[in-house]
């Protein structure tokens, strides 16, 4: 019976993420055009583990890595094999095989930066891709990205992450902040709102730290929140086996919310030693083209 609730729900799955008519009103994605000292791109994804045990990348990566690709060529960008793959977590299924990790060392990207998702726990991921309990990564003198562990305990991770305001890491200073962690802080996903329970503290402690912008995975659909002054994003599209929006909760509290493959295309737009800029678009590709079906732009003065 499950086998059988499995193959029907992954078929309407199918229908529906491909049909034309739902994509008719997206414009086509592409970074805004700047006369800029310099551009630095990145990419973002979410959960691009498989749906059973033994593979695990999904298949769905085969498919999706070429696209990505594909995307920044047009867009001009120039050595795309050391394009940055930033990952919100769950990289392989099940954390404890050293199968899927072999698979995931041979399909990974070249340059990856990722935080640890509920899948890959288990001793193979520090083994192969050593993370802190909180990581940063500065992107040029602009953008601090903040990887944040939420597969720890409670207390740990409090007492990292209030640290930070007291003893800040060089990487803070910069004028843009970015944080990503695995577990949304927000979300109309069946994991919903606060799974962890950790809202009431970590909210203030990034508000506190003045982020801008925070990314997660595990919940398979795309959603945008806008509260305290940041913009919460849940991407996690990387994967076949979306949740449909019919069946979400909290959806009043999303400004955008699609059950669409997607990956996040990132631009750093340099114009002067003081002024710059940083986009953000959610990219539905479909036959190598490519849909916007959500932007985020930031003006960055120092």
């Amino acid at each position: 019976m499950r086998v059988l609730y499995f193959i029907v729900f992954s078929l309407i799955f199918s229908l529906s993420l491909y049909d034309l008519s739902r994509i008719q009103h997206f414009d086509k994605a592409k970074f805004s055009t700047h006369i800029a000292q310099k551009h630095i791109d990145f990419v973002m994804i979410g959960d691009s583990r498989a749906q059973i045990n033994g593979l695990g990348f999904s298949e769905l990566w085969f498919d999706l890595r070429p696209q990505i690709k594909l995307f920044f060529q047009e867009q001009h960008t120039v050595d795309l094999d050391d394009l940055l793959f930033v990952h919100l977590g769950d990289l392989v299924k099940n954390g404890h095989d050293p199968r899927e990790w072999a698979s995931f060392l041979k399909l990974k990207p070249k340059n990856l930066w990722a935080v640890q998702g509920n899948h890959d726990r288990g001793d193979h991921f520090q083994r192969y891709h050593p993370r802190e309990i909180i990581d940063f990564l500065a992107i040029d003198q602009w953008v601090c990205i903040i990887g944040f562990n939420t597969e720890v305990e409670e207390s740990l991770a409090k007492k990292h992450v209030q640290a930070l305001a007291q003893n800040p890491k060089q990487c803070l200073n910069l004028p843009f902040k970015i944080w990503i962690q695995h577990r949304p802080v927000y979300s109309t996903g069946k994991h919903g709102n606060d799974e962890l329970g950790w809202n009431h503290w970590l909210i203030p402690e990034l508000k506190k730290l003045k982020i801008q912008w925070h990314f997660s995975g595990h919940d398979h659909h795309y959603d945008r929140t806008f509260k305290d002054g940041i913009q919460f994003v849940v991407s996690g599209g990387a994967t076949r086996f979306l949740q449909p929006h019919w069946l979400r909760s909290n959806r009043d509290q999303s400004l955008q919310t699609f059950d669409l493959i997607h990956f996040m295309a990132f631009r750093l737009s340099i114009f002067s030693a003081n002024q710059a800029k940083i986009q953000a678009i959610t990219v539905y590709p479909k036959q190598n083209q490519f849909y916007q079906i959500d932007r985020l732009d930031q003006w960055i003065k120092k």
